[in-house]
């Protein structure tokens, strides 16, 4: 994150998407966030902190038959000059700054929340959110965290 810009984030929220076999699927929607800065980086954090959802259980966010669970979100990248829904999405989001209108929001958040009140669609790890298993997995990732801060990464 641009630190420049980092102070214009505080309060929004982020969405996480991940893209897999079964489209594009919303795993997670923090709260509000507070940025942080870290000397050439920033860092979002969001209180409280929870689990995402697993990727068979997300709302689909877009696949490429042009299958969603948030119809408004369409409008929103279907003029994107790309040859199927899901890389339209992609062309459009890919690292968006900019909020969506309102009423898109409001739907999104409406279908995540309804998801999210069913235990059994919660991740039980962080790979669960994942369409697909990683080649490596951090096993201690705090750990990982203070080691790279205690390295100055970016200090």
């Amino acid at each position: 994150m641009n630190p420049k810009k980092l102070a214009e984030l505080d309060g929004t929220r982020f969405a996480f998407a991940q893209n897999g076999a079964l489209g594009v699927k919303l795993v997670h929607v923090t709260p509000p966030i507070q940025t942080l800065h870290h000397g050439i980086f920033g860092e979002a954090k969001w209180d409280p902190a929870a689990m995402p959802l697993s990727y068979a259980s997300a709302p689909t966010l877009v696949n490429n038959f042009g299958v969603t669970d948030v119809p408004a979100l369409i409008d929103v990248f279907s003029n994107a000059r790309r040859a199927t829904p899901v890389a339209k999405f992609a062309s459009k989001f890919r690292s968006r700054r900019k909020p969506l209108p309102e009423h898109v929001g409001r739907e999104l958040l409406n279908v995540y929340h309804e998801l999210r009140s069913s235990d059994a669609s919660i991740a039980d790890s962080y790979v669960d959110a994942l369409p697909y298993p990683p080649p490596q997995i951090d096993a201690d990732r705090k750990m990982t965290y203070r080691r790279l801060i205690a390295r100055g990464i970016g200090t």
